[in-house]
């Protein structure tokens, strides 16, 4: 009888402490799935929930919310002429340079590639021009970025919102790269022309 309670013990013991290893695994399994491995910012699935979650937020409260897509001018040339050890050592740096330059309650993840956006709850247009200005002077001295930068209309969803400043980015890059800007009306563009 000792020995039956003494195995089921030893047994019960090891389910137990088999049941707590799973649960810490799912959980590291649950943050990598909405992590980027590279630059160990949010992925894009955790991009998609966090967009979601401030559109809901905005809606309920009124609150401004702006988007911003960012990436790096000339990234495929900097890959080809450097490599591709180099042009992750750009992505790395980048991310973290920044993500100093954000306020403390703006999310930045990576989209793809070379592709970043940002989330900038409680942010009008015009302050969130000034923050991306201030992401885009961050950029590493050797490297450029341009930033498209547009502001959530009540009741839109998040991929049109995306959409647009996906558009402004395009044009910041048409208009001579290293440059913020928004196509909220046309016309409020700001940072300098790349030479």
């Amino acid at each position: 009888m000792f020995l039956v309670a003494s195995i089921s013990a030893v047994i019960g013991f090891t389910v137990q402490q088999l049941v707590r290893r799973q649960g810490a695994l799912s959980e590291q399994l649950a943050e990598l799935a909405l992590a980027d491995a590279l630059t160990q910012l949010p992925n894009r699935r955790a991009w998609d929930h966090r967009l979601q979650a401030q559109i809901l937020r905005a809606n309920r409260r009124g609150a401004a919310l702006c988007v911003a897509q960012l990436d790096l001018d000339h990234f495929k040339r900097f890959n080809d002429e450097l490599g591709h050890t180099a042009g992750d050592d750009l992505l790395r740096a980048c991310a973290a340079e920044w993500l100093r330059a954000l306020r403390g309650a703006d999310f930045l993840a990576r989209h793809g590639g070379d592709e970043f956006v940002i989330l900038l709850p409680d942010c009008t247009l015009d302050e969130a021009l000034d923050v991306t200005e201030r992401v885009r002077a961050a950029t590493r001295a050797a490297q450029q970025c341009s930033i498209g930068v547009d502001e959530w209309v009540p009741g839109e969803d998040g991929a049109s919102l995306v959409a647009r400043a996906d558009t402004a980015l395009y044009r910041a890059k048409a208009s001579g790269r290293d440059q913020v800007g928004s196509d909220a009306d046309g016309t409020a563009w700001a940072g300098l022309t790349a030479s």
